[in-house]
């Protein structure tokens, strides 16, 4: 199975046991508030992280060392690479097809959601050639 998307998975599942919630109305916020065991009023005890989610105050640390854990691993894998060939080939194909690259070939969705540009993908010989390896096989596997 490709490593890039077992590695995203359990980052998802990561973030989903978090006690996080969602809400977009107030029904919504108010059964969040349950989940993040918390009385209605109490909602000066929750932080807004943005596009409708919350999370409790004191939780904010380890929701930022969550993230942080996760983008080292991301990036220890990327680094362990060395040609290209792997774990990288694995990362662009993978966001390549969940972008319909073969479709709008247009890199600029595949890359923000990696977090790159194609300026540090043309610095480092093994990202770019990942990247090429990567559009090759999206490419042929559409013909």
């Amino acid at each position: 199975m490709n490593a890039y998307k077992q590695m995203k998975d359990r980052h998802q599942k990561q973030l989903n046991d978090f006690p996080i919630m969602f809400a977009f109305s107030n029904k919504q916020f108010d059964e969040g508030m349950k989940k993040l065991e918390l009385e209605k009023d109490q909602t000066n005890m929750v932080l807004d992280i943005g596009n409708g989610g919350f999370i409790k105050k004191d939780s904010l640390m380890d929701f930022d060392n969550m993230f942080e854990r996760q983008e080292q691993e991301l990036k220890a894998a990327i680094e362990s690479d060395q040609t290209g060939e792997g774990f990288i080939l694995e990362m662009f194909r993978y966001e390549l097809g969940n972008h319909e690259y073969s479709y709008t070939y247009d890199l600029s969705d595949t890359l923000q959601a990696l977090d790159l540009s194609m300026t540090s993908v043309n610095e480092r010989p093994n990202l770019k050639k990942g990247l090429e390896l990567a559009i090759k096989s999206v490419l042929e596997e559409e013909y």
